[in-house]
């Protein structure tokens, strides 16, 4: 089955299918933790996207699921899939866990995963 895909203005995003696990940062007062979506890997027209061209892409996310959320945050729960301002909040990377463990195995540089600090305020839309 195809992945389900979200186009915005900037390009086509996989929607993160979140596995509920920890996240590595803990939100404080009404901030909340993203991990953003991840641009598709190709066009619809089958035109494969570089790495580098992905990475410039994923930092203009336009949406993704709340991992961790601040205790004056209110109107939202962690695993809503919300929609935010293109470059809102600040972008973090770091390796997800499952990659940390394949990263203990191989000496390549794991792949980094995106997550996004902001406001809960900064949050337009949440998916119901």
């Amino acid at each position: 089955m195809q992945p389900r895909l979200i186009t915005t203005e900037l390009a086509q995003y996989t929607k993160t299918e979140w596995d509920e696990s920890p996240s590595p940062f803990e939100a404080r007062l009404d901030n909340i933790v993203v991990l953003t979506d991840k641009v598709a890997e190709a066009t619809v027209g089958g035109i494969f996207i570089t790495n580098l061209s992905q990475e410039q892409l994923n930092v203009g996310a336009e949406t993704g699921v709340v991992v961790s959320i601040g205790p004056e945050v209110k109107h939202m729960e962690v695993g809503d899939h919300v929609m935010f301002g293109r470059y809102a909040g600040q972008v973090f990377h770091r390796p997800s866990v499952h990659e940390e463990e394949k990263a203990k195995k191989d000496v390549r540089r794991p792949r980094m995963t995106a997550y996004r600090l902001m406001s809960g305020n900064e949050v337009g839309a949440v998916s119901i």
